[in-house]
């Protein structure tokens, strides 16, 4: 997309020029509509809308409102896809990164002919993926169909991400607060919400086995909770329209308009957009297929726990999504499951964590081991924790490195897990964007869902039985006062006494950071 960048113009400052502008833009969407589809439908099949699609399944279920677990990346990219297509009023669209890689251009494409059918489309995305990219996305908002806020946008952007790091040293510490929240919404009937943002990383589709990360597609009732969310954040003080960035210029045109067009429509060609085009073609020539291919369950205890958009004015704000975790957490009977690939429980969790494990309660936590964990910063927080965590019963599994991975002391890249999700008592499951840590809890927006319901609950309880299994992760044990790291695999143990495949210099810095006072930012 960086040529994309390189090319595009501002919007211009003349009403009777932007009403020009969307005139051409909407000419050309009524041609385009007239035109054979490209999209992977399938030449002249008749689309449903999504309304038919969920009626359908809800139909079949005599359930008002239904979830599934998407587990596979290229369905949860192609799940995506079908909201777009068969929505018929409205995409709201709300994301802490959009990227500029293949299935970011995809979907923008697919978003946009969303709009060219007349779907109202509301987008949100936290500054941070924005800053320095005002012009790709001033040219997206430019379709008379499509709006783009931002959250909590610094004010030096003529400087772009070193004048975002300037206008925070110099005391903008509003800034170090973040809209993490993940979600994509279609007519107000279906959601998927989880920890995928909209890049390469999270709709992996090279088949290495550690990358892992989870979606819920709510369909029915409950939506409504998540469009809340949404109304929330878009009426927020703290966001604003991205047509306000910088002063307006008159290079925009319709021509410039078309051109982005074309250039996104040429990544269908680009041989590594092809998994992603034949998983639609092959597995999901029609849209409600896709719908057909995942497991839903009838759900009646939905709970959308959300962080309000003040949290990033307010030092004292509310810790919804944190408190409520929390309370359910402790509440366990029996077992807790956590999946988290940044944890940082602080003395507060870890005491709590202790305490239950004195009940009786069973703990098991799967997260990054040093070598998987693109942050090391943040793995230092979580190591200042293990040893008590271990001595107090807790079963520790550590995801083992995914080949090909960058690893950054602050900032993520991709680790091999990102799914953030725990079970209690195998009845109650949580899946969002929330990362069991300080940051989560303390800096940044956050939101998931909440499902009271035994046969959901199983189906993320299985991902975490997944997660662990040897082939995949190292037990963590202590032996002899030490840490131990194992993994056994067709009757072949690896065994480890320091952390496994971690290179010095990464244990190194893990060490420095660890004696470092900031775990209040981790």
């Amino acid at each position: 997309m960086a040529d994309i960048t390189a090319r595009t113009g501002e919007r211009t400052g003349s009403s009777g020029t932007r009403h020009r502008i969307g005139a051409r833009i909407r000419l050309a969407a009524v041609r385009r509509r007239a035109a054979p589809s490209d999209d992977g439908n399938g030449a002249g099949h008749p689309t449903p809308g999504l309304a038919a699609i969920v009626d359908k399944q809800l139909a079949a279920l005599n359930a008002s409102a239904a979830a599934a677990l998407v587990t596979d990346g290229l369905q949860a990219f192609a799940s995506r896809v079908m909201l777009a297509r068969t929505a018929r009023t409205t995409l709201d669209l709300q994301y802490y990164s959009w990227d500029k890689d293949i299935t970011s251009r995809l979907l923008t494409g697919e978003v946009l002919k969303a709009a060219d059918r007349g779907v109202k489309v509301r987008i949100i995305l936290d500054d941070t993926s924005v800053v320095g990219r005002e012009r790709v996305f001033r040219l997206i908002d430019r379709h008379p169909n499509v709006e783009v806020r931002v959250f909590n946008a610094t004010t030096w952007r003529a400087h772009g991400l070193i004048g975002f790091g300037i206008e925070f040293a110099l005391g903008g510490w509003h800034l170090n607060h973040r809209m993490h929240n993940k979600a994509w919404i279609a007519d107000g009937r279906a959601a998927l919400i989880g920890g995928r943002n909209v890049s390469d990383h999270y709709f992996d589709a090279s088949g290495l086995f550690n990358f892992k990360d989870l979606d819920v597609l709510l369909i029915g009732g409950s939506v409504g909770q998540a469009v809340t969310v949404f109304e929330a954040f878009w009426a927020s003080k703290v966001v604003r329209s991205v047509r306000s960035f910088r002063r307006p210029e008159a290079r925009i045109n319709a021509w410039r308009f078309q051109a982005f067009r074309a250039r996104l429509q040429k990544v269908r060609t680009d041989p590594d957009a092809k998994p992603y085009l034949d998983a639609l073609k092959a597995t999901y020539d029609a849209p409600e297929r896709i719908a057909d291919t995942l497991s839903f369950d009838p759900v009646a205890g939905v709970e959308v726990i959300w962080d309000r958009p003040e949290k990033a004015l307010d030092r004292n704000a509310s810790r919804a999504v944190a408190d409520r975790l929390d309370a359910v957490i402790e509440a366990a009977e029996r077992e807790i499951l956590l999946i988290s690939p940044y944890f940082v429980p602080g003395e507060v969790g870890t005491g709590l964590i202790e305490a239950i494990r004195a009940r009786g309660v069973a703990v098991m936590l799967v997260t990054n081991s040093l070598a998987a964990n693109d942050v090391t910063a943040v793995h230092a927080g979580y190591a200042r924790y293990r040893t008590r965590l271990l001595a107090a019963g807790v079963v520790i599994h550590e995801l083992k490195r995914t080949p090909g991975e960058r690893h950054r002391i602050f900032g993520s890249s991709g680790a091999s897990l990102h799914t953030k999700a725990v079970v209690v008592d195998r009845r109650i499951a949580f899946v969002g964007s929330f990362n069991l840590d300080q940051r989560s809890a303390n800096l940044n927006t956050e939101m998931g869902v909440l499902i009271d319901e035994p046969c959901f609950a199983a189906r993320v309880a299985a991902q975490a039985t997944r997660l662990a299994d040897p082939r995949r992760s190292y037990a963590v044990t202590l032996d002899d006062g030490g840490l131990h790291w194992s993994a056994t695999v067709d009757g072949v143990t690896e065994s480890f006494r320091r952390e496994p495949h971690a290179g010095p210099m990464q244990r190194l810095i893990a060490r420095l950071v660890g004696w470092l006072p900031m775990e209040a930012q981790l």
